[in-house]
């Protein structure tokens, strides 16, 4: 029975060190408020080098109540993408960059929030 767990787990660990060596670069941030609203203020950035052929935003937003209000950042400091969320609403999105080179970032501002808020940056070489 202990062959069988190790050999489970020599497999996992081998898949897992497969995918890691893919090239993917992520960066993620989750937010939870569930029993009382909550003001957030939410700053989330990816460091992009030369080798990544692809950068995407990923986003999952779920309000219950309060306003959330979103932009990113190019690393020249432009916004390239902005948004709002409002009470009630749903935002499930995959946004596509070009991959320039330096820092990107992505800002999230709320007020009064109940629900949930995930951002995850994702680079691909």
């Amino acid at each position: 029975m202990k062959r069988f767990f190790l050999g489970i787990f020599v497999v996992l660990f081998t898949v897992n060190s497969i995918g890691c060596s893919s090239g993917t670069t992520t960066q993620k941030s989750s937010v939870s408020i569930d029993d009382e609203t909550k003001d957030i203020s939410e700053a989330l950035s990816i460091d992009i080098d030369r080798t990544l052929q692809e950068l995407a935003l990923c986003f999952d937003v779920r309000i219950s109540q309060g306003d959330l209000s979103w932009q990113v950042l190019s690393p020249q400091g432009q916004v390239v993408k902005e948004g709002k969320v409002e009470s009630g609403e749903s935002y499930r999105e995959r946004l596509y960059f070009a991959p320039r080179q330096g820092r990107w970032i992505v800002e999230v501002d709320g007020k009064k929030i109940a629900g949930k808020v995930e951002m995850e940056w994702v680079g691909t070489k």
